[in-house]
């Protein structure tokens, strides 16, 4: 479209171009609106769901805040989990270095 406009010859074709790209910008700006408005809707009724009252032994109501603990706790553990797994790997590095240069490691 800007294109369009730029190549125009006279000032009429650059008026029409330029009315055009105005409009279907116009038509652009506002399918993001809707798009972004739809995207806000099926959110909040995710979360309205998430938080409805959990079916556990005392019907406590599980909030979005307690959801986003609970997730933030299991990314702790995986990378704790993921941490200890590389200090055992290099671990057992040292101690085939070791070995192969005659070191004595205490496993202490």
């Amino acid at each position: 479209m800007q294109t369009s406009i730029n190549n125009s010859r006279t000032a009429k074709e650059k008026a029409d171009a330029q009315t055009k790209y105005t409009e279907t910008n116009g038509q652009v700006k506002r399918s993001i609106k809707t798009d972004n408005s739809k995207y806000v809707e099926d959110l909040a009724l995710a979360v309205e769901k998430a938080t409805s009252t959990y079916s556990g032994k005392h019907g406590i109501q599980k909030t979005a805040r307690m959801q986003l603990d609970d997730l933030d706790f299991i990314v702790d553990m995986d990378l704790l989990s993921y941490t200890q797994q590389q200090m055992q790997e290099k671990t057992a590095n040292a101690e085939a270095t070791s070995t192969a240069v005659h070191l004595n490691i205490d496993k202490g």
